[in-house]
């Protein structure tokens, strides 16, 4: 009765919050950030793989860190995808930086858009290896004054610049899925990320 999918119905098909809310569990799982804490202290509070979601959905819609925990709080469409239940009441927005700092000094700032790369070439939406259309030199140069957010929005704009230069059309898919608009403007197309930023 207090699932939040079960009161809103389904979400738009193809939509990044049906996207996540179907295929979150394979990008991230609270096993990937088990080096990030200690196993003598106790367990953390907030699993680790539903902020890492919420840094997904912060990049889809441009929110802050507060304009996030507001929508865990409030958006039914973010607690879909999160799989929340409706009467779930966010975290504090601290969390979020808390939880960024660990991703940078464990070296795990990459790793939700190498399962995001890994799961594209699952679903055949990539050929070849993700190493041939990476270069993480600048990635790793920004961590040290970036958030992972903003290293994440980068990753994946370059992502699609690669796939679009290969295949037109897959390279759509792929932006569909990220909820990026591709945009027409002379002989090139340039990406614009819904939503400020």
């Amino acid at each position: 009765m207090f699932d939040a999918a079960v009161v809103m119905g389904p979400l738009p098909e193809g939509s990044f919050f049906a996207l996540l809310a179907e295929c979150g569990d394979r990008i991230v799982r609270d096993g990937d950030f088990a080096e990030c804490y200690s196993s003598g202290m106790g367990r953390p509070s907030i699993p680790p793989s539903q902020l890492a979601k919420v840094m997904l959905l912060q990049h889809r819609t441009g929110a802050s860190d507060e304009q996030a925990v507001e929508c865990v709080a409030w958006d039914l469409r973010w607690k879909i995808a999160l799989g929340l239940p409706v009467d779930h009441q966010g975290w504090h927005p601290t969390s979020l930086t808390t939880f960024r700092a660990r991703l940078l000094l464990h070296g795990k700032e990459r790793m939700v858009l190498e399962n995001t790369l890994r799961l594209a070439a699952e679903l055949g939406m990539l050929e070849g290896t993700a190493e041939q259309i990476i270069d993480s030199t600048p990635m790793l140069g920004a961590a040290a004054t970036q958030d992972t957010v903003r290293l994440i929005r980068h990753g994946v704009k370059k992502v699609i610049d690669a796939v679009v230069a290969v295949d037109e059309e897959a390279g759509e898919r792929l932006a569909d899925g990220f909820g990026v608009r591709l945009q027409p403007t002379g002989r090139e197309t340039r990406r614009a990320v819904a939503g400020p930023g």
